[in-house]
């Protein structure tokens, strides 16, 4: 269940942009004229009408448009970039494919005629469950486009192959490497994706950068290396926070996981705590619910030589002191070796009450020994600074439990705020982009110049004509 959830959808809507945020919107449109509308082919007039519906706001009469026109078998590439672009948001793989897969092929002219009516426009692509990346009209774009819907489809192995094409054409980028371990990962194929992932850093400290962490990370548990999944994962945590929720809470619900293998309850305890209750299923709370209340009765059990052993733990280094450091042996003082701690007690309250009180507990502990019987230390246990803070904390995340067992039993009964399948596609759309519009002129374009041309060649001979008549008749 767990497994399913961290690498399950949230629905698009919640998931946040937190990558290549762009520019300011611009919804202008460029180099379209009434006379260059009207010189269009038909196929750049829908694509025109499309981009214009959608600069409105309106992507239900743009998707129609874009859709028929590319079903009716259009020429230009662009017109199934749009198509494919809207069937993968409204999440029908088969139709995306369909459209995307010419948009690949002819990568020269690939979004030429988009970015030179609307430069703004960009495709927001869900590249893994919490992780939107835009991407510009082009045929790298298509190429993203299209291993997510492979992806989508199940079609790993294509999808894989998609996205080696795009590293050989484009260059290995953060994106790429991500979507490439995370099919692996689907794939089952560990070894290839720990290899694939490992050793290299995200250019950038963003969405891509910590969810590349993540899948290492969860590739390496797979593997049980716990220690070196733990020392990744939270550096990555740590680090890397402006993002969203979603992905912030899967990183830091496996993390705690892998603190718990790593014998480490109360560090899992700490940072499953900064998780929401509101971002986790019902499922997902009930077993966070049953995960923490258990890691909190471990901490608060613990011994003297337990509690210094985890104050001095380093989940940064993921260093853990040996057990044998903090035996009651070692934590023995020479003095209590070299005289008997019992015999030296003695009443020290000012009340008669008190003094009698203690008087009777000093006698229990004396008999005791004599006895031969074992005993607390009659003056408690003897931590270190660090072992007190260390008991403070546990202490205040028992007062705090209460609250958060509250909060973890009104999402039992919450929304779980997952995607259906087929029911919410993988894109987005708006008009942030910071690409170059492209220098292509349209073909609308080049009939209106050449429409200007010839109307002002005619316009150029009826006046030497004009001129010629004048001088030779001279106005008569």
């Amino acid at each position: 269940m767990w497994d399913n959830w961290l690498f399950s959808y949230p629905e698009l809507p919640l998931i946040t942009l937190d990558v290549g945020r762009g520019l300011s919107e611009n919804r202008s449109r460029y180099h379209v004229t009434t006379l260059v509308e009207t010189m269009m082919p038909h196929d750049e007039k829908q694509i025109l009408r499309c981009l214009d519906y959608l600069a409105n706001s309106d992507s239900r009469s743009a998707a129609a448009v874009i859709s028929n026109a590319s079903r009716a078998g259009s020429l230009l590439s662009d017109t199934h970039l749009l198509a494919g672009a809207f069937a993968l948001a409204a999440g029908n793989y088969a139709d995306a494919a369909a459209a995307l897969d010419p948009c690949v092929k002819d990568a020269d002219n690939c979004g030429e005629a988009i970015r030179r009516i609307y430069p703004g426009l960009r495709f927001l692509v869900r590249i893994s469950p919490c992780v939107l990346l835009p991407v510009h009209p082009t045929d790298y774009g298509a190429g993203i486009m299209l291993a997510v819907t492979q992806q989508a489809m199940g079609e790993h192995g294509a999808a894989l192959e998609q996205v080696r094409e795009l590293i050989a054409s484009h260059g290995m980028t953060d994106e790429l490497r991500l979507m490439g371990g995370y099919l692996l990962v689907q794939r089952g194929e560990m070894d290839r994706a720990i290899k694939a992932l490992r050793g290299s850093s995200a250019l950038e400290e963003d969405a891509v950068a910590l969810d590349h962490a993540l899948i290492l990370a969860y590739a390496l548990r797979c593997q049980e290396q716990y220690r070196e999944a733990a020392k990744l994962l939270t550096r990555a945590v740590r680090s890397i926070r402006g993002v969203n929720p979603h992905l912030q809470a899967r990183g830091k619900l496996l993390l705690a996981e892998l603190y718990d293998r790593c014998e480490m309850p109360f560090e899992a305890l700490a940072v499953s705590s900064e998780v929401p209750a509101e971002v986790m299923p019902p499922a997902v709370a009930r077993s966070q619910q049953q995960r923490e209340e258990r890691w909190l009765t471990e901490v608060a059990h613990m011994s003297g030589a337990e509690l210094e052993r985890m104050a001095r733990a380093n989940p940064y280094m993921m260093y853990i002191p040996d057990a044998g450091e903090f035996t009651d042996e070692k934590r023995v003082s020479k003095l209590d070796i070299h005289r008997d701690p019992v015999a030296a007690l003695k009443p020290r309250e000012m009340s008669w009450l008190r003094r009698k009180a203690s008087e009777h507990r000093i006698n229990e502990y004396r008999s005791a020994v004599a006895r031969g019987e074992s005993i607390p230390s009659p003056q408690g246990d003897k931590l270190s600074p660090e072992g007190r803070q260390f008991r403070q904390r546990v202490r205040e995340a028992e007062q705090w439990w209460p609250g958060r067992s509250q909060s973890l039993s009104a999402a039992l009964t919450g929304y779980d705020g997952l995607q259906a399948d087929g029911a919410t596609g993988h894109a987005l759309f708006d008009f942030c982009s910071s690409h170059d519009e492209s220098s292509r002129l349209l073909e609308g374009e080049h009939r209106a110049r050449l429409l200007s041309a010839f109307g002002g060649a005619v316009i150029l001979i009826g006046v030497v004509m004009l001129v010629l008549r004048l001088a030779v008749y001279g106005g008569q």
